[in-house]
């Protein structure tokens, strides 16, 4: 089970410490998710960071808030990892 509280707590750490690109990306995500936007208008992020943001910030919104038809488009859109993800780490060609 999520463990609210330590979780909570470690927002605070991210956002006090975190990569400010990643914590800005995950701010934006999972506002979108708590405001009921749908993902039909957005642009996938634009680098791998925020892309990692996006996707924690789904997997996160569905653990606190529970599966969702929003949260599954959400998911179909952008929590996927493809082939350009491995090619910009670092030893992939």
């Amino acid at each position: 089970a999520l463990n609210l509280a330590a979780y909570d707590r470690f927002q605070v750490l991210l956002n006090s410490w975190g990569v400010s690109e990643y914590v800005k990306a995950k701010h934006f995500a999972s506002q979108c998710l708590k405001s009921g936007q749908s993902p039909d208008a957005m642009t996938r992020a634009d680098s791998r960071v925020k892309r990692s943001a996006w996707r924690n910030a789904i997997r996160q919104y569905r653990r606190i808030h529970g599966e969702s038809p929003l949260a599954d488009r959400w998911a179909k859109a952008f929590d996927r990892v493809d082939d350009t993800e491995h090619a910009e780490q670092s030893g992939h060609e």
